[in-house]
């Protein structure tokens, strides 16, 4: 499945013309880089959720590390329009694992996409925990000196 990596909406757009996304994925880098400013990000994301439609769109929460918060942001966010997938890192900013919210997340019908894995452990705790979609981080495996085509064959 191809997810484009955007928040561009006429790149998104065409994209999808040429039938080869099958969703899309954003974060506040990608948000910034596209130009969206904080005021605009919900406006833009559920524009982008309107255009790929049935398909997800997978928006990163930006609150991190504080549980509570992070499942606030989760479920607000998850709200805003049918095909909202929620990113959750598989670990915070301080190594602590967000296996517990992602479960509960998930427990609690949240569609959650568990990224920034680096193996195929990861990729099956996520798994386990509930996620929807796990999103092995290729490059950066590749970057490690590790087989990424070793670790999606051990998953």
């Amino acid at each position: 499945m191809i997810f484009l990596d955007s928040s561009d909406v006429h790149e998104i757009i065409d994209w999808k013309n040429a039938g080869v996304i099958r969703g899309v994925t954003t974060n506040p880098t990608i948000l910034k880089k596209d130009g969206v400013s904080k005021k605009d990000i919900k406006s833009t994301m559920l524009e982008i959720c309107k255009v790929v439609f049935p398909y997800p769109v997978s928006i990163e929460i930006t609150t991190q590390g504080f549980y509570a918060s992070m499942l606030v942001e989760a479920k607000e966010t998850f709200a805003w329009a049918p095909n909202v997938v929620i990113k959750v890192p598989i670990h915070g900013p301080d190594g602590e694992t967000n296996l517990p919210l992602i479960n509960e997340l998930s427990n609690a019908r949240v569609r959650v996409n568990v990224t920034a894995c680096m193996n195929a452990q990861q990729l099956f705790l996520a798994n386990q925990a509930g996620a929807a979609y796990v999103s092995l981080f290729g490059g950066r495996v590749a970057d490690m000196g590790h087989d990424v085509e070793s670790e999606i064959k051990k998953y």
